[in-house]
């Protein structure tokens, strides 16, 4: 299957390339920019997915879809907007985009969406969503699924640490929404505390230097909010995914170049939040 993926900033681009690997598309050509993509499109027509960001120069993500669908309407396409441009999102729906995917988004979610996007176009693009079914490649529910996974998985032991802290801030958040930490909620600050100091140990005896530092910069950023919205719900999963793909392989993030990459594309999502 052949996949065109359009992205003008370097670091997204080398993680949606990483995230579309995993999901088994290791066909991927990639464009820059719209314009890029359009010459891209002209040259060789036969793709069987275009991913596209919106903001690019020259030639952005809706002149190309528009482009793209007058000229090859039957070739699916995925819209990519990061959380200051939601304005985009009605106009690019209302366009006939099959579906978008907000940033940051975890593995999980760009599967999805791609899922989405074949449907709807096999659909011919009949099939109107609703705001939510939109949106559902974007939200996090409580955690649900990642801790379902790591129920069933029971191959290494500090992967329950990992249960544990993932439930913990799923509680935590549980809390009345405007209460501070220890207004009314103490116990599951506490808790949620607790299993982080159990985690970071883990990480510690198993020789899994990044752990601790996730762990670190993920309970930071759990202080900064009162009631997560669906992109800070996001980057606390990429969080939670982080550490499990760092347990499951002691290979993972072996160098401090490995670690650095992982921890600047984290904190350029949680800066994103903030926007």
């Amino acid at each position: 299957m052949r996949v065109l993926l359009v992205e003008d900033n370097v670091f997204d681009l080398k993680l949606q390339r990483a995230a579309l690997r995993e999901l088994g598309f290791q066909n991927v050509v990639i464009a820059r920019d719209g314009g890029e993509a359009y010459s891209t499109l002209e040259r060789w027509p036969v793709y069987d997915l275009i991913i596209s960001d919106w903001n690019m120069p020259r030639f952005d993500g809706l002149a190309l879809f528009q482009a793209a669908r007058d000229r090859w309407p039957k070739v699916p396409f995925m819209m990519l907007t990061s959380n200051d441009s939601m304005e985009h999102v009605k106009k690019a729906m209302d366009a006939g985009v099959d579906a978008y995917l907000v940033k940051p988004f975890s593995l999980d979610s760009m599967r999805e969406t791609i899922l989405q996007t074949f449907e709807v176009q096999a659909a011919g693009g009949r099939k109107k969503l609703t705001g939510k079914e939109r949106r559902r490649g974007t939200r996090l529910p409580p955690l649900d699924e990642l801790i379902k996974n790591l129920e069933s998985d029971e191959s290494i032991p500090a992967l329950l640490e990992l249960n544990t802290f993932l439930r913990a801030i799923d509680q935590f958040f549980s809390r009345p929404p405007g209460r501070s930490d220890t207004s009314g909620n103490e116990k599951a600050a506490e808790m949620l505390q607790q299993s982080a100091e159990a985690l970071k140990a883990q990480g510690q005896e198993f020789g899994h230097e990044a752990i601790p530092m996730l762990v670190d910069q993920l309970t930071g950023f759990i202080a900064t909010i009162d009631e997560p919205d669906e992109f800070q719900s996001e980057v606390i999963k990429l969080h939670g995914e982080s550490v499990h793909a760092i347990l499951v392989s002691r290979d993972t993030l072996a160098t401090e170049e490995d670690r650095e990459i992982l921890f600047t594309g984290l904190r350029s999502a949680i800066e994103r939040t903030s926007k």
